[in-house]
């Protein structure tokens, strides 16, 4: 049996609400802020490398210098030493530019970031597909129903092709949301 034919514009639309729906669930806000905020936790795998690297590096250099305080000094040693200083300067060098280039954003931030996206102007086009971008995995469409998977862990909705309309048009008539326009300086659920 051949599949029913859905709208593509009432489809873009029931996802499209679903998604200013997730603004209003202030836990689920706040778990996925708290996931993006552990997850950029997470070192990159070159600083435990560089680490090890810097540490081996530094005990050489140790090693020299009780040389050098028992007498044994010669032109190898001093060279040897130069080489070792030279190194572990390179090393902290990487270090701090792995740091820099993977910068820790404060949950406020984040929950500011995800916050903005329910000002969205669903009107807009290119405002529409960025929200389906960020938050959408993928939508099926059944014949009775429409299944929406988030970018979420248990991030699976499903609504009734009957209620799409309804929804939608409720959703035209008054767009209301839980959210402060005070983005950057208050609580982004006007508490």
């Amino acid at each position: 049996m051949p599949k029913k034919l859905i709208k593509k514009d009432l489809l873009e639309d029931s996802v499209i609400q679903l998604i200013m729906q997730l603004f209003k669930n202030k836990s689920l806000v706040k778990r996925i802020c708290d996931t993006c905020y552990a997850l950029q936790s997470t070192e990159s795998t070159e600083l435990p490398a560089l680490r090890k690297q810097l540490s081996q590096n530094k005990r050489e250099i140790a090693n020299i210098m009780k040389a050098v305080k028992a007498g044994l000094v010669t032109k190898s040693t001093k060279a040897e030493l130069e080489r070792l200083e030279e190194e572990q300067q390179r090393i902290e060098t990487e270090i701090t530019k792995e740091q820099i280039a993977r910068p820790i954003i404060s949950r406020e931030y984040i929950e500011a970031w995800i916050m903005a996206f329910a000002k969205s102007n669903i009107k807009n086009q290119e405002q529409k597909q960025r929200l389906i971008d960020i938050f959408v995995n993928c939508v099926y469409v059944y014949d009775d129903k429409i299944v929406v998977m988030f970018n979420y862990k248990d991030g699976e909705r499903a609504i009734m092709l009957e209620d799409v309309g309804k929804a939608i048009n409720e959703e035209n008539t008054h767009h209301c949301s839980e959210c402060s326009s005070m983005f950057k300086s208050g609580d982004p659920y006007g508490n």
